[in-house]
């Protein structure tokens, strides 16, 4: 939903909103529309693929100009059974016709294959063009 106001909804013990955590352009929206600090409501957690955007765009000074604070709590998949995943799915989808006659090797060898996908998302660098550095992987630790 990209309206401007925030829409609750309500099931049995909890609250949910309107805003979509899974993209970069709904993190900015839930920012815009303020959804941690609004009084009528309390927002007790968010959830969000995109931990480099959410800390980014949604998290920031609060009301009284402090920085907001909480918890993360997260779930990686091995990043090489990930990966492995990932080249199936793409290769049974058929989005990619150029990929459709690779072995996994050769999906590593080419120039479709991102490596360090999640040191890349924890700092910002999901651009293949983007060099990966050792204070890169410092930061993501």
């Amino acid at each position: 939903d990209e309206s401007s106001e925030i829409i609750i909804q309500r099931n049995e013990n909890s609250i949910y909103m309107n805003v979509d955590l899974g993209t970069r352009q709904g993190i900015k929206r839930a920012s815009n529309l303020n959804i941690l600090h609004q009084i009528e409501y309390r927002t007790d957690i968010v959830i969000s693929p995109l931990i480099y955007d959410t800390s980014t765009f949604l998290l920031g000074k609060g009301n009284n100009g402090t920085l907001d604070k909480g918890y993360l709590f997260a779930m990686f998949r091995m990043p090489v059974e990930r990966e492995v995943s990932y080249f199936y799915a793409l290769r049974k989808s058929g989005t990619m016709k150029e990929t459709q006659t690779f072995e996994l090797v050769d999906w590593i060898r080419s120039d479709y294959y991102l490596d360090n996908v999640m040191v890349r998302s924890l700092v910002n660098k999901v651009e293949r063009a983007d060099e990966i550095k050792i204070d890169d992987l410092l930061i993501a630790k």
